[in-house]
């Protein structure tokens, strides 16, 4: 059974549409020409929400379709149920129509509810590695049980309608449809969509540590020529080609630069720059090959860097080297090790058909040890794929330390290399050996961190990272390194 079926179970609550002549009584006139019009309207705007908030899961986009769940159709069910509430009324029929319809709507706003309670023990439990655990028929009971009563209500409405009708000369029943949907058709329905998220888990969570967090400020993104840049843009990964589009306040004209990565290394068929329109909204678009779409991991990278622009009213905002940044999408990169400065916005997706993730600033959180030279280095979270580990480590040394990371396996040597942002943190995937390589029951990942790359980290660090200290730090012929070994269970 397809969750399409909810889609259409959604609109059941307004198959009853009603109007009243001008001769009905003021009360009545008032409550259905204006009020419940009123109403009507906020209902099919949350309705035509929860129809893309489905569709969006449904079309593999779970973290863009939790978040129009929790952001957006949730909220306007709970207006909707503060409008209905605040409906002061004297006849008896008008106040139990009302009432009806609040409680639909206050059922719609409880099942939606107890889906994103849903959604989030999924989360939970994937992250702990309990999701083998999860009660998928237990954890549904209440919805099923909310199902039951908006079939209930819905049929209430229905047979008051028509009743209304009957005692009314002077009210219009516009369209009205019987309801023959079974309730455990519903019950799947809404199986399936469980499912399916279930099925996207590891795709919800490979975006939600950089993408999550984020919204995006429609003042700020509006507010051309401010010096925190902002961005709001998407990857789409085709049957051919990439197609990268957007919004930002940077001035009309500005140079965007495109990066792409996988395991820390340049990829050369998706890099380049193009120029946002007098809007600041930009759109870049790229042939590949088809044999590239081989599922494997994928770092884009879109930046405004104030260096590179010959006009003079952006360096006055942004300063010559980007120095006058501001905001989230702000951090260093190096050119010729010195360091500049620069908005940066990235997606973390898979080279597979048909992927679309919405690109982000990271996330930043600088912890009180920050910049010690005594380094620590701990997991914050590893996700094992099919074919390669996504792996976010915490930290406290500083923005643009070099970091790479290496598996060691008979007669497999795999590496990745990145470098750490701007709260100490670092990201990087790195392709996992075949099984039959693996003769231990764990995976070892040897993590290094030098204080090379930039001006910046060893003037912190010291000339080849000789002003490391802590139990992590290992001698070189030239100085210090700062060495790591996580070790991955692969027994699971």
């Amino acid at each position: 059974m397809s969750p399409y079926k909810l889609i259409s179970f959604i609109f059941l609550s307004l198959l009853v549409l009603l109007t009243s002549c001008q001769n009905a009584s003021e009360e009545f006139t008032s409550y259905f020409n204006v009020q419940y019009k009123d109403l009507k309207e906020d209902k099919v705007k949350a309705n035509a929400s929860t129809q893309e908030y489905i569709n969006l899961m449904l079309e593999d986009k779970p973290n863009e379709s939790i978040a129009l769940l929790n952001d957006t159709v949730i909220p306007e069910y709970e207006t909707l149920l503060g409008k209905i509430d605040k409906i002061k009324l004297t006849e008896a029929d008008l106040i139990k129509f009302n009432n009806i319809f609040k409680d639909i709507t206050e059922i719609n706003l409880n099942k939606h509810l107890e889906s994103k309670k849903i959604f989030e023990t999924i989360i939970t439990a994937s992250k702990e590695d309990t999701l083998d655990d999860f009660n998928k028929d237990k954890a549904l009971e209440p919805i099923k049980h909310l199902n039951e009563k908006h079939l209930e209500k819905n049929s209430e409405q229905v047979t008051l309608s028509k009743k209304l009708v009957e005692k009314n000369d002077e009210l219009n029943l516009d369209e009205i449809s019987p309801i023959t949907i079974d309730v455990n058709v519903i019950n799947e329905a809404y199986d399936e969509l469980i499912t399916h998220f279930i099925v996207n888990i590891d795709e919800y969570n490979s975006v939600a540590s950089l993408n999550d967090y984020f919204k995006v400020d429609e003042k700020l993104i509006k507010d051309q020529g401010n010096e925190e840049v902002a961005f709001d843009s998407q990857i789409k990964v085709l049957e051919d080609k990439f197609t990268l589009t957007g919004r930002s306040n940077l001035l009309g004209g500005a140079i965007l630069n495109v990066k792409s990565y996988q395991y820390g290394t340049d990829v050369t068929y998706f890099k380049g720059d193009f120029q946002v329109d007098q809007h600041g909204d930009f759109e870049f678009e790229m042939d590949i090959n088809d044999e590239k779409l081989d599922n494997e991991p994928f770092i884009v990278q879109v930046a405004y860097l104030p260096e590179t622009s010959d006009d003079a009213d952006a360096k006055s905002i942004y300063g010559k080297y980007g120095e006058d940044l501001k905001g989230p999408f702000k951090h260093k990169y190096t050119n010729l090790k010195e360091t500049r400065y620069g908005a940066f916005t990235y997606a973390y997706l898979e080279l597979t058909p048909g992927n679309s993730v919405n690109l982000a600033p990271f996330k930043s959180e600088i912890p009180d040890d920050y910049g010690d030279l005594n380094i620590r280095i701990e997991p914050d979270k590893i996700v094992t794929n099919d074919n390669y580990y996504d792996i976010t480590m915490k930290s406290n040394l500083t923005e643009l330390t070099n970091i790479n990371a290496t598996v060691t396996v008979p007669e497999t040597n795999v590496q990745s290399n990145t470098i750490v942002r701007p709260d100490g943190s670092f990201r990087f995937r790195i392709p996992r050996p075949d099984a039959k390589d693996i003769e231990t029951k764990s995976v070892v990942i040897t993590i290094e961190a030098t204080s090379e790359g930039a001006l910046e980290t060893e003037e912190i660090y010291g000339q080849h990272g000789k002003k490391f200290k802590g139990e992590l730090v290992e001698e070189t012929r030239r100085g210090k390194k700062i060495v790591y070994k996580l070790h991955i269970d692969t027994t699971n």
